[in-house]
């Protein structure tokens, strides 16, 4: 079962969404109410239960959705700009490169897919 971050107590369920913004834990939790000397401890104990691991799942997932007519604009337009013989050259490569970046042509790369 999924789990909703909305059943999860306020601060757990706020660092799941934080957590979402920029993968960074300690941030995540000190934006969700924790004390920022202990803020990195709380993250890794939060990050192990399962609940907040669902909880963060489902926030991706939400998110990809929320942002797949954005996503599929910047593709298309990625793709225009690679196409365009009037683009310069250098520009066009680094269109692709973008536009490989993103659907995870590259594995081999230490970069986060977008999703």
């Amino acid at each position: 079962m999924r789990m909703n971050v909305t059943t999860l107590p306020p601060r757990r369920s706020k660092f799941a969404r934080e957590y979402c913004v920029d993968y960074n834990g300690t941030r995540a939790a000190i934006r969700a109410g924790y004390a920022p000397n202990s803020a990195h401890v709380e993250a890794s104990r939060l990050l192990r239960i399962a609940e907040v691991r669902e909880a963060i799942e489902a926030e991706e997932e939400r998110r990809a959705v929320e942002n797949m007519p954005i996503r599929d604009r910047v593709v298309r337009d990625l793709m225009n700009v690679s196409r365009d013989g009037a683009i310069k050259p250098m520009q066009r490569i680094k269109a692709l490169t973008v536009l490989g970046e993103m659907i995870g042509a590259f594995p081999d790369r230490d970069r986060r897919r977008i999703r």
